[in-house]
C-alpha cells in the first residue's frame, strides 16, 4: 500500500504516549484498543519518540490481524468525521454502494495504493520501533495480555479494563463483515499478504512466539 492518493494521513511517524509516573511508554496504534489503554494506564499527549528518552521505560505495543483490523478501519471512517477527511470519503467509489459486501470490496479497491487516512496506516508504520518492544498485547487476547501486563510491571490503573459489549448496529456490520472475511479466504488473504504483509508478519511472530511467557 502507498501515498499515492491527492490525501494524506496526518499522523506523524515516532509518535509515543508516555506515563511518566509509571515509566511507561505506549506506541498507539489506531483501533487496536488505544483509547481503552489510555483509559486505562493513564497515558498523556502524544508526543514524538525523537523528542524523548525513552531508554528506560517499560515500552508496549498492541498487535492485531489485519484482516480483522481492516474491518475496524472501515467502520470507523463510516462516522464520515469532520476531522477524518470525510469530503473525500463520500467522494470515493465504494461510498456510493449499497450491499454491504459489495461496498466493502470495492472499499478495498479504492484504498489500496491509497492510504489517506490514519486508520488506514499499516501497524508498522506506528510501532516504528517493534525490536523496542518489551511486552506486546495481542488484541485477541487483550484483556488476558492486558492483565498480564498489569501483573508482571505492578502497574497501577486508573480505571479498570472494560471491553465494549453494546450491540450497535456498527457492531452488526463487524459481525458481518467478519463472517465474509471467515468465508472468503482470498479476500482475507489477499487483505493479509497483498495489502498489508508487514503487518501480517509481524503479528503472527508475535502470536507464535508469544513473547510475554
Amino acid at each position: 500500500m502507498k501515498f499515492n492518493g491527492p490525501v494524506r494521513p496526518t499522523w506523524k511517524e515516532g509518535t509515543i504516549l508516555l506515563n511518566r509516573v509509571q515509566n511507561i511508554c505506549l506506541f498507539p496504534v489506531s483501533k487496536n484498543a488505544n483509547t481503552s489503554l489510555r483509559y486505562v494506564l493513564g497515558t498523556g499527549l502524544y508526543t514524538q519518540y525523537h523528542k524523548e528518552d525513552i531508554s528506560d521505560m517499560i515500552k508496549l505495543a498492541v498487535v492485531r490481524d489485519p484482516a480483522d483490523r481492516i474491518i475496524s478501519s472501515y467502520l470507523e471512517i463510516l462516522k464520515l468525521r469532520q476531522d477524518q477527511h470525510r469530503d473525500y470519503t463520500v467522494s470515493l467509489p465504494f461510498y456510493k454502494i449499497a450491499g454491504t459486501e459489495e461496498r466493502f470490496r470495492q472499499f478495498l479497491v479504492d484504498i489500496y495504493d491509497n492510504i489517506y487516512d490514519t486508520h488506514l496506516l499499516p501497524q508498522v508504520y506506528q510501532i516504528f520501533r517493534p525490536s523496542h518492544v518489551d511486552y506486546w498485547i495481542l488484541f485477541d487476547n487483550y484483556l488476558k495480555d492486558l492483565m498480564g501486563f498489569i501483573k508482571k510491571y505492578g502497574i497501577r490503573t486508573h480505571h479498570d479494563p472494560i471491553v465494549n459489549i453494546n450491540k450497535t448496529s456498527q457492531q452488526v456490520l463487524q459481525a458481518s463483515l467478519r463472517k465474509l472475511l471467515e468465508e472468503d479466504k482470498e479476500l482475507r488473504e489477499h487483505i493479509r499478504y497483498e495489502m498489508y504483509p508487514e503487518d501480517t508478519e509481524l503479528y503472527k511472530k508475535i502470536k507464535h512466539e508469544n513473547k510475554n511467557i
